[in-house]
Order: structure tokens, then sequence, then C-alpha cells
């Protein structure tokens, strides 16, 4: 009954969106949805999901709030301060943004007239294809995305930042997204941050990135999920990869009331290879939840799935992460590995990794830990005079490095590194 209800609630907010050139596919993503329907705990995917709460809420669409762009300022990172794309709750800025000259860089509704063709492709083929909720919802409510087309053989010399900004005094429901292209042999690297003006308000956040690499592209993505902490987040990540292409993402994350990201990527080309890496340290009650799937559909393509875990206090994580390898996909490489490290005995830590594979010469494994501090370890430090303190300390940032250390970014390296720290007390 309370599924319906906030049904019924997301439906107010879909008929009050405007009817622009991309109000069919909207409408034909409320369709999906109603047919679908929202998740409960019953669906594997969301069995450790606590959304009875979220469905008893309720959000207003966007909040008016005079902004200047110094209120923010300090939540661009340096390395990025000439090429940013600003979202406000949910909605494209461009008069916050500066651009890279050399990308094409639009609003949705203007893309879907300029490049229709590539534009309506994806759009369909997620109508087709998606068959998460949440992302459906996405597509339903969003209103002024992004379209970011980076030309072929360009290689962006400093990363692009989307910052996503809240500036909400009641809860809002947000449902940025973005449709990201990269020409053939292009390269970039792509930072996503958020900042909240008003910390302490419950919105419902639903991030969707649609990803396409063209043949030889090449995108690092580093996701850094800082939501309130009573906040429900909902991020999907779809990728699409042509021969020779390669996507790295890296997600950072302290948990909120619920924090889930969901990973769909297809290796369509020969020798594609994607690389999913995850680290959340939570703390109090705080949730963090990831559910990706990797399909090979060609040969030689490769993938690794790594997400690590710090859970502390009474906070709960889940991982279910699926290798899919298709009978075309002969000689794929595959692996999938969830660490979970627990501080305290009221956290849990939930990992249900799995393999499907339907082809015959493949080089595939997965595998999961829940561990807590090592007695013998934290002995061996006493034993040469270091504090307990100190002992547990260096034993997580052991933990944690092999995550925190592939960030290129100094400014992002630290923040990370106090998310870690924070989470020691």
């Amino acid at each position: 009954m309370s599924e319906q209800l906030f049904l019924t609630h997301l439906q107010r907010h879909f008929q009050d969106r405007k009817k622009d050139a991309l109000h069919p596919f909207r409408e034909k993503s409320w369709l999906r949805l109603s047919e679908v329907g929202l998740p409960s705990k019953s669906q594997e995917a969301f069995r450790y999901l606590p959304l009875r709460e979220l469905y008893l809420s309720s959000f207003k669409t966007s909040c008016s709030f005079a902004l200047d762009k110094s209120t923010f300022s300090h939540a661009i990172l340096p390395e990025c301060k000439e090429s940013h794309l600003i979202f406000v709750d949910g909605q494209f800025a461009p008069e916050f943004s500066v651009l890279p000259s050399c990308a094409v860089v639009k609003s949705l509704d203007e893309a879907i007239q300029s490049h229709h063709g590539f534009v309506q492709h994806q759009l369909l083929r997620t109508l087709k294809e998606e068959n998460d909720p949440f992302a459906l919802v996405n597509l339903a409510l969003h209103g002024n995305g992004v379209f970011f087309y980076l030309p072929p053989k360009v290689d962006l010399s400093s990363p692009v930042q989307v910052l996503h900004l809240f500036t909400g005094r009641e809860p809002i429901v947000a449902s940025p997204r973005l449709s990201l292209a990269l020409g053939a042999q292009s390269k970039m690297q792509w930072i996503s941050t958020a900042f909240h003006l008003h910390s302490q308000q419950p919105h419902f956040i639903l991030p969707a990135t649609e990803i396409s690499l063209d043949e030889g592209a090449s995108l690092e993505a580093f996701h850094m999920i800082d939501a309130p902490q009573a906040s429900w987040h909902f991020e999907s990540i779809r990728a699409h990869l042509k021969k020779n292409a390669t996507f790295r993402s890296f997600s950072f994350t302290l948990g909120a009331k619920i924090v889930r990201q969901s990973y769909r990527i297809y290796l369509k080309g020969e020798n594609s290879e994607a690389d999913l890496n995850g680290l959340w340290t939570l703390s109090k009650h705080n949730t963090a939840h990831i559910h990706a799937i990797v399909e090979h559909e060609a040969p030689h393509t490769r993938s690794m799935q790594l997400f690590k875990g710090v859970l502390n206090d009474f906070s709960q994580s889940s991982f279910e992460g699926k290798i899919l390898v298709r009978p075309e996909a002969q000689k794929t490489e595959a692996y999938q590995l969830n660490k979970n490290l627990i501080l305290h005995q009221g956290a849990i830590a939930n990992s249900k990794p799995n393999l499907e594979i339907f082809a015959d010469d493949v080089k595939a494994s997965h595998g999961a830990t829940v561990s807590q501090l090592a007695p013998d370890q934290l002995f061996y430090f006493k034993t040469r005079g270091i504090d307990s303190r100190t002992a547990k300390h260096l034993l997580l940032q052991g933990f944690c490095h092999e995550m925190i250390a592939r960030i290129p970014y100094s400014s992002l390296f630290q923040k990370v590194q106090h998310q870690v720290e924070a989470n020691e007390t």
C-alpha cells in the first residue's frame, strides 16, 4: 500500500514536468515504471534496503533560492576551476558552469534536436534495457539534463567536475541526468561531487549517467557521494563500450539512510575493458549498497570489480555483483572481489558475488571476505610500543590504501582521506 501511495506522489511530479522534446520519452518511462512497480524487500536486488520510511515520505521537485556562485565556489576542486558543470537541485545550471571549449555541451532538450539520432537511440535503448525502478524514475522525472560529447582524438588535459548542488530548505526529489559520449580515441577524466547548503534535509536523490564509449575511447570516473545523513541516494551508471574502449570507475561514500549504486556495464567490442572500484566507510546507522552487473558480449574482453567496506557502529552494507559472459565472449578475463572490515559488533556486511558464464574459454573468479581487525596484528603493534588507537589507525589506513592511492588529484585525495579518518572514532 505504501509503495502505491508513493508512486502516486511521484506521478504528480511527473505530471508537473513541462512538455518539451523529451516528454515522449518521459511518458514511456513512466509507463514502464508503472509496469515494473517500485521495489520491495522481497526482491533479491533490494533485499537489504529499508525502503518503508522512503515510501511514507513526500518531496518537492525544487526550491526557489537566490543563489550566488560565491556560496559554493569552494566546493569546486582546484583542478577543475576551468572545467565544471553545475547542477542545482537536479537541474543543469549553465549560468554557473564553465565548459571545456573542445567539447559539445548542451541541455538534453537541445541535444535531442541537434544530435537527434544519437540521443534518441540512447534513450530508446535505455527504455528497452532498463529494469531498475529508480533509474526509470530518473528518466520520468528528470528536468534539464546534460548531453556531453567529446569529439574523436581529443585528450582533455584537466578533469571535468560535475558538482551537484542542493539548496533545499525542505525535502526535495532531484533527478539529475547526464548523457556522456566519447568519440573514437578520445580520453578524459570525470569527477562527480555534491554540496548541500542545508545538510539536515532528507532529500531523495536519483542521479543517472549514461555513458557511450566509441572505439579506443578511455574514461576515468570518480564519484564522491556526500549525502545528508537522512537522505536517500539511488544512483544508476550505465556504460556501453565498443572495441578497445576502457572505462574505470572509483566511488567513495560515507553512506546515508540509503546510498545505492547500480552499475550495468556492457562490453560490446573486442578488447574492451571495465574496472569498477568502490570504498565505503560507514558509521552510525548509515547504509551503502552496490548492485553491479558486467556483461561480456565480445571476445578478449576484461573486467575487474573491487569493492571494499569499512563498517563501524550499527551501519550496514550489501554487495551484489554479477559477471555475465555471453557464448561469443571467448577469451574473457573477469574478476570480482568484495572485502569488508567490521569495526563494531553491531555492524553488518552482506555480500553476494556471482558468475554466469556461457563461454568455455574464460578466466574468471569471484570472492568475498568479512573480517575484524586481526588480534595478532594489534598485538604485534603493542609489542612494538604502539598504542591501540594508533595501531587501529594504521591497519585501517592499510586496508583503504589500495583504493585511495589510485586518486590522482590531491584535493579529492584529501577529501577521501578525511572520510576514512572520520570513521575511526
